[in-house]
């Protein structure tokens, strides 16, 4: 591998310019080589964004085959929309010897999901899925306050957000979000799930609420109400016996401003304190650093395709819950 670890990206739309592309150049010891993308104004929006609007540096190519064969970079960025054409460029980038990180959610359904898993495992490249909420640093603040045993055991996990919404595909397009961090700070898998939702505008969007019992005391509640859009928090309390730490993150502009407090059992008030830096492009950042680290074997890999596996079954399985009205073992 050389030096630097080369990148290349295929989709440049709005999430690659906004947060991959931003995050990418914030990095040392990485290079962006190439970028794949049909459409043309938004390969040069890419290049511009990368600081080479001559394509000088970056090369820029409408086919990723095309690129892949001329550039053979070491990882790839996916960030096209889930379904076939992602699964397959993928598939492709995988079989021309690249590492891969894909932007959530990992594909539609879960064979697809386990084929790719299994095809990387297979061919000895890493595969990750790009669940930077859990890079986020009110959210980390969380892990770590659970980690550290200033919570002590915990009993109740709360998340909440009320943004929009991409309609009757949440499950998958946002609300994977909310799925994947309470896994990651439970720390285990829940063993069964209820939910509930219904659609609140001609948009349309919805409200959706989850409850997953983890056994024993831990319980868990997603409540994503993304149709008022009025105080745009993305926000969450977690409770134990020797405390609780509640806060939000702030995705995007107009948002509150991101902040923790922290609330230890039978003393009185709460200890606030403000979050930085900002969510984009920081929690993708975050979520790169280790994602190169992974690769060039100086730690674990960041949220790998296999424990993405775990996230996608429980957000079909509270899926399923809600159309059944009933409880749905995991």
């Amino acid at each position: 591998m050389a030096e630097r670890l080369r990148v290349a990206l295929i989709g440049t739309g709005g999430i690659s310019r906004f947060a991959h592309i931003p995050a990418w150049r914030s990095l040392a010891g990485v290079e962006v080589v190439a970028v794949a993308e049909p459409v043309a104004e938004r390969r040069l929006q890419a290049l511009e964004g990368l600081g080479d609007p001559q394509g000088q540096r970056v090369r820029a190519f409408a086919s990723y085959a095309e690129m892949l064969d001329a550039c053979r970079p070491d990882l790839v960025d996916v960030t096209i929309q889930p379904g076939g054409a992602k699964n397959l460029a993928i598939e492709t980038a995988l079989g021309a010897g690249c590492h891969v990180t894909c932007q959530k959610p990992f594909t539609l359904d879960l064979p697809s999901a386990v084929a790719l898993t299994d095809r990387a495992r297979t061919l000895g490249r890493i595969l990750s899925v790009n669940q930077q909420a859990r890079f986020a640093p009110a959210f980390a603040a969380a892990r770590r306050a659970i980690e550290e045993g200033g919570l002590g055991d915990l009993r109740t996990i709360r998340l909440w957000s009320d943004f929009p919404n991409p309609g009757d595909r949440q499950w998958l397009e946002y609300s994977v979000h909310s799925f994947d961090l309470v896994r990651f700070w439970a720390g285990r898998e829940p063993r069964r799930v209820r939910a509930w939702w219904k659609r609140q505008t001609e948009q349309p969007q919805f409200v959706l609420g989850v409850w997953l019992d983890f056994g024993g005391p831990l319980m868990a509640e997603i409540w994503d109400e993304m149709s008022s859009s009025t105080t745009l928090r993305w926000g969450f309390r977690l409770m134990g016996d020797r405390g609780s730490l509640s806060g939000h993150e702030a995705f995007g502009e107009g948002m509150v401003p991101a902040e923790v407090a922290m609330a230890l059992a039978g003393v009185p008030g709460e200890t606030l304190t403000p979050v930085h830096p900002p969510y984009v492009p920081a929690a993708f950042a975050c979520y790169f650093a280790a994602l190169v680290a992974a690769i060039e074997g100086r730690g674990p890999v960041p949220t790998p395709a296999a424990d993405n596996l775990q996230t996608l079954r429980l957000a079909f399985a509270a899926r399923r819950a809600a159309d059944d009205g009933a409880w749905v073992d995991l």
